[in-house]
């Protein structure tokens, strides 16, 4: 498969660059062909045990900084994490009701910048477990095990945001008033502060606070490299571009919200 990237008005590159990619099974490259969406909620994460983002507390015995290791579970396939690098590994998964776990990337981890002395070895340990989780868990609604070929086992938690009411799985309704009209849904997943993107064909985030009650500040926006078909390249364009000008929000009951800014977008959450 080959990756190209997307030029899109807003949009970065990972910061850590990528190394020599690594081929994935035949039955991985599979899943996902070219120009393919990816695969429904259902059937990546069909208990929804995974979706969202978590904290990294411990991998074994190397125990992590509060909120430095992260890893964020979207819909699409689509997931991320980081340990401190400055900006986030992009990755695919599969988790299967019986409690079992595929991942596997197009992009092999390289690391970069990053925020403290300690953070690339965290970084690659994290990306190293990653690569090679087989199995997850969840004893509680807040904690999450996975488990690596060699036995390893991660443990994280589920942290809590400047918005909670706000975190969750949303699909786009409208976005400038006009209905969505993509050739796949598109969902933006709030975690406690990462914003992340799908429209069919790349997943895409950027980091978030809240500054203040109703207001939002949304970093730059960075996403992964694939090409789809074009009518799946323009939408996702919209969406990022959108997602770009936010600078606001409104809560509507439990189930709608509104994403303020020169481009309005309208959410419905998911369950």
């Amino acid at each position: 498969m080959r990756v190209f990237p997307i030029l899109l008005p807003g949009l970065l590159l990972f910061a850590c660059n990528q190394a020599e990619a690594p081929t994935p099974p035949p039955t991985q490259r599979a899943t996902v062909p070219d120009g393919a969406p990816g695969s429904t909620m259902d059937k990546i994460d069909p208990e929804n045990a995974l979706n969202g983002q978590w904290e990294v507390v411990r991998i074994d015995d190397l125990a992590f900084p509060a909120k430095l290791g992260i890893v964020n579970f979207q819909s699409g396939q689509f997931f991320s994490h980081e340990a401190g690098c400055g900006g986030g590994h992009p990755a695919f998964y599969e988790a299967g009701a019986d409690g079992s776990l595929r991942t596997w990337r197009r992009e092999a981890v390289r690391i970069g910048k990053y925020s403290s002395p300690e953070a690339p070895a965290l970084e690659r340990a994290l990306a190293d477990f990653i690569d090679s989780a087989r199995g997850w868990s969840k004893p509680a609604n807040n904690r999450l095990e996975l488990t690596a070929s060699n036995g390893s086992t991660a443990y994280l938690r589920r942290p809590v945001g400047p918005v909670p009411a706000l975190e969750g799985e949303w699909r786009v309704v409208l976005i400038d008033g006009q209905a969505w009209t993509g050739p796949q849904p598109a969902s933006i997943s709030v975690g406690y502060n990462w914003f992340g993107a799908s429209a069919g064909c790349n997943g895409g985030g950027a980091t978030w606070s809240s500054p203040a009650p109703g207001k939002l500040s949304i970093g730059t926006i960075t996403a992964t490299q694939m090409r789809c078909e074009q009518t799946l390249m323009q939408a996702e364009g919209n969406l990022f571009g959108a997602l770009a000008s936010v600078t606001g929000y409104r809560l509507i009951g439990d189930d709608r919200a509104i994403l303020e800014g020169a481009r309005e977008i309208d959410l419905a959450r998911m369950e």
